[in-house]
């Protein structure tokens, strides 16, 4: 009987050293769950860039309004007979405060 209690007595040393180990037990668990976290957060945020990225491509597809402006903001598109006005700041001298 004693050895009995001897050999269970191993195997749940045994067990709990694995269980215990950081490569393969609870602490990997742990570390894993946090990984898969992070990417259901990455995935997210990346799908919301590709649904407004779609949503972009269907508007553009669909009328000429939202061409014009994209037209107008990133390459300074200007119609027959209109004037373009430039404001530029003067850059703030810091001795002159």
């Amino acid at each position: 009987m004693k050895w009995l209690i001897g050999v269970l007595s191993f195997l749940f040393i045994l067990l709990q050293y694995q269980f215990w180990l950081p490569s393969t037990g609870l602490p990997n668990v742990l570390h894993l769950k946090k990984q898969i976290s992070l990417k259901k957060l990455r995935n997210y945020t990346l799908k919301k860039n590709n649904d407004q990225i779609a949503n972009d491509i269907v508007s553009l597809r669909e009328g000429l309004e939202s061409v014009e402006t994209v037209a107008r903001s990133h390459l300074g598109l200007i119609r027959h007979g209109e004037t373009f006005y430039q404001i530029v700041k003067e850059p703030v001298d810091p001795w002159d405060m």
